[in-house]
Order: structure tokens, then C-alpha cells, then sequence
């Protein structure tokens, strides 16, 4: 199921864009991407999908149609990006190129507790993404292998009600400006986490900003013992 907190990654319905006509026909200030989102799923097998849940369905994914020199990002490239951020624009047509799918901005001005301020790109356009589905975080963003969901408290089983995942996680690939390293065991704020649900794909995965890392669990080391003083 689609929400804040759970990104819909697939490539089964990026239509063929033409970027390079929208390249032509936009372009982007310092920190701004202009994104064109894959569309919902309109079917599955020979059913149709009901509107509802077709959009609660859409991926996160589209394709980056302009972008500011400072992006680390390039026209074409196929990103996944939090579920409902950036300004939305449907029908958009600039010049001679009309978007088959929604458009979305980033690193625009955005309402906050009734103030407008500037968000930064990446923090919406979180992974470049490519054919087999290999997500590479950017900038400040981690990857994680988050730990099992818990099922069984030693003899004792528990219901599907009363499983949970601990808020622990191993950093699988990091983005170009983090501190932390590949390998690294977290500990990270839970509503920071993005669960990734992708097709067929690993359910552990998770993707966040460093900034919801809250520790780092070190571990255990060998210490040479010291002689006793005379």
C-alpha cells in the first residue's frame, strides 16, 4: 500500500520519454529538477484496476527531464523520489514537448507551517535507479538493510498484529556526500525511513537522509591486556 512512508519502485510502466526534446525546450536554475513521473498502473493481468487503487499503486520512479549543473544529475537519468513532494503539474507542455505523465519540480519553494522556504533537491530525489532495479543513493541519502522483522520472542511466537522491526539497519550504499561507510551497523529514527517496496525485491531495504542516523553500533573490540603495575 502507497503512503509517506513507502516507495513503489518499478519499471514496468516508464513510457519511452523524449527527454532530449524536453532538454531542448527547459532549462533549470541552480538546485532545481524537473521530474516525469512513470504513470499508475492502469491494469494488472486482464483486470482493470479501480482509480483508488491504481493510485495507491503508482511508482515512485520517473525520469529527469532538466536539472541545474549543481545536481549531480543528468537529463534521462531514471530516479526514485519521495512519494509526495515537489510542485505537481499536469497536461505540461514546454515548447514543442508534451509530458505523457504527471511533471513534478524539486528544489522549489514549498509552504511549511504557513512560511514558504526553499527545500533542497536531493532531499526529495533521494536514488538514481537502473534497468535491474539497483538503487544509488545521492548526496546525503544511505541505503539500508534494515534487521528482520522480529516474529518470535524466544519460545513464544508472535501474531501478525505484534511483529516489529527493530530500529537497527546495515548501510548497503551511501551517497556521494555522507560520512558514514558501506558496512556500517545504524541505528535510525523509524518515521525517517523509507521502506522499499520494490517488484520483487528485497522487502529489508530502506532508504533515509544520514541525518536520521541517531548512532552508530560499534563493535566489540580486542584489547591487548595491559600488565599489572609492580
Amino acid at each position: 500500500m502507497q503512503g509517506e512512508n513507502v516507495l513503489q519502485i518499478h519499471l514496468r510502466n516508464i513510457p519511452l520519454i523524449d527527454w532530449p526534446t524536453a532538454t531542448r525546450n527547459i532549462k533549470c536554475l541552480a538546485g532545481r529538477v524537473v521530474v516525469e513521473m512513470a504513470p499508475a498502473e492502469k491494469k494488472r493481468g486482464q483486470l482493470f484496476l479501480p482509480d483508488k487503487l491504481a493510485a495507491n499503486e503508482r511508482p515512485d520512479v520517473g525520469v529527469v527531464l532538466a536539472c541545474g549543473s549543481d545536481t549531480q544529475l543528468n537529463p534521462g537519468d531514471c530516479v526514485v523520489v519521495r512519494p509526495y513532494d515537489g510542485t505537481w503539474r499536469t497536461d505540461f507542455e514546454a515548447g514543442d514537448y508534451k509530458a505523457q505523465g504527471d511533471v513534478r519540480m524539486y528544489g522549489v519553494f514549498g509552504a511549511s507551517q504557513g512560511e514558504c522556504e526553499l527545500y533542497d533537491w536531493s532531499d526529495s530525489v533521494l536514488a538514481l535507479l537502473d534497468s535491474d532495479l539497483t538503487m544509488t543513493p545521492l548526496k546525503r541519502n544511505l541505503l539500508i538493510k534494515r534487521d528482520p522483522t522480529v516474529k518470535q520472542e524466544g519460545l513464544i511466537q508472535l501474531s501478525e498484529g505484534s511483529e516489529y522491526r527493530t530500529n537497527i539497519g546495515t548501510v548497503i550504499s551511501v551517497g556521494e556526500d555522507c560520512e558514514l561507510a558501506v558496512g556500517q551497523r545504524v541505528i535510525y529514527h523509524p518515521q525517517a525511513m523509507l521502506e522499499c517496496s520494490v517488484l520483487d525485491g528485497d522487502p529489508d531495504l530502506g532508504i533515509c537522509s544520514e541525518d536520521a542516523i541517531e548512532a552508530l553500533i560499534v563493535p566489540d573490540l580486542e584489547f591487548e591486556e595491559l600488565p599489572i603495575a609492580a
